[in-house]
Parts: C-alpha cells; structure tokens; sequence
C-alpha cells in the first residue's frame, strides 16, 4: 500500500497534548489487511486534525501488523504534528528498518530532515527516493530535493532536482519560479529570464513572483519591463512589502 495522499500533509504543522507511545510487543489477532485499513483511517484523521482518533487506529494497526513499516512513519508523521520532534525520528527509523525499500517512507523522512535544517542528511535520503523509477511522485520529490539542497547552499545541486522536475511535469510552475530564482540569484539574468517567461505562460502571477520577474529586468536594464511589473504589483498587491520596497527605492532616487 502506498498512502499517496499523506504527502500533502507533511507541510503542516499541528499541535496537541502529548500521547503515549505504543507498545508493540502487545499480542493481538494479527490481519494485516485489517492493519491497512487502520493506518489509511490514521492518515485520514491527521488530515483532518483529528490527533486522538489517529493515535487510536495506528496502535491498533501496530498490533494488528507488528511489521507494518506504513504504520510506523504514519504514526511518525502524527509525533511530528504533536511537537514530539524525537519520537518521530524514532519511528521513521524503525519504518525503514523495517522495510528499506518503502519509497514513500523514505520521502517522508527525507522532507522531515530538510524542515528541521538537516539538509545533507535530507538529500542522501531524497537520492534513495529519486533511484526508485517507479516512486509515483518523482516530480515532487525532485522539486523538494531542489528546495532543499536550495538551503545548504549547493546550486548545482538544485539547479539538476529543479530541471529533472520540469522533464516529468513540463508545465510545473513551482520548479519553473524556483529555476527562475536561482539563475537571479547566481547572476544568470537571461537564464532566469527565460525561466520567468515560460512560468508567466502557464501561472498566474503571485506577489514573489511579480517581485522577482521585476528585479530580473531590472538586473538586465529593460526598464520598460521592469516598469510593467512594478504597476502590476502597485495594482495587484498594493499593501505588500515588496510595493513599501518600490515605493522607497523611487523616492530614494529622487532624492539623488
């Protein structure tokens, strides 16, 4: 069983009173089927925020299935939305002791490295995922490897997870603003450029997206276009930061 749907949960953030940790030597009916049905119900209640009747089902899984590895970084998943940071580590190792081949485990705990700043460690786990050719989800998997080894800093790194993204998903407009702001960043002005206009084809702008489209064109001195970003944001996202930054950036001119 691959829970798919749990990777939309990992970028949340929940908290709760403390459980208790299971005790998985306890002897019950062992049902395996029975078991995968109480982790997807567990999954389903994390979505929901409903933390107690997740706790319930996963134990129960745990005892229906003691070698269920799903179970176990579910359950981790569950510990990391309590605030119980070292339990959950706790149990996305015993879910890849258990089963070292399980794909979707291994991209949990690879995305659970990186959001608690664990980023070389997060990458050899994300390369582990990225080996499996048959993993689901690879473009996502890519264009959060290329978020994360964004963060160490490794570049060449990112620039790789970002483009092998947009090779199995060529319209995904996340990678395309993320090579965008990449190239700005390391000065490859034309590059970001033309990353910028292909996202500009198949997303609606966004107030970070406006910004960076306006410094890239700016950095290469067509001041026309710079200028059209500008009042897109003025219009669009008048109270933003980024407008307070024009606004300031004009009147410092001005003053020159």
């Amino acid at each position: 069983m691959r829970i798919i749907l749990l990777i939309s949960l990992l970028f949340l953030v929940g908290c709760a009173t403390q459980q208790t940790i299971p005790n998985e030597n306890t002897e019950l009916n062992y049902n395996p089927k029975a078991a995968e049905i109480n982790v997807q119900l567990g999954a389903n209640y994390i979505a929901s925020k409903n933390y107690l009747a997740a706790d319930e089902k996963l134990k129960r899984a745990f005892k229906q299935d003691p070698k269920s590895s799903e179970a176990r970084w579910v359950y981790a998943i569950l510990q990391e939305k309590l605030e119980q940071i070292e339990v959950a580590e706790e149990y996305y190792q015993k879910a890849i002791d258990i089963n070292n081949k399980d794909t979707s485990g291994i991209y949990n705990y690879a995305t659970f490295l990186c959001r608690h700043k664990r980023y070389q460690e997060s990458d050899k786990y994300f390369q582990q995922v990225l080996a499996d050719p048959l993993y689901p989800s690879r473009a996502t998997a890519f264009l959060r490897a290329g978020l994360c080894a964004m963060e160490i800093p490794d570049y060449t790194a990112s620039q790789y997870y970002f483009e092998e993204s947009l090779n199995l998903k060529n319209n995904q407009r996340v990678a395309l603003y993320q090579l965008a702001k990449l190239n700005f960043k390391i000065e490859r002005y034309a590059e970001a450029k033309q990353h910028m206009t292909v996202f500009e084809a198949v997303s609606e702008h966004t107030v970070n997206s406006l910004w960076l489209a306006y410094q890239i064109e700016y950095a290469l001195g067509d001041t026309n276009a710079a200028q059209r970003h500008a009042d897109m944001l003025k219009h669009l996202y008048p109270d933003s930061q980024e407008v307070k930054l024009l606004v300031e950036s004009s009147d410092e001119s001005r003053h020159q």
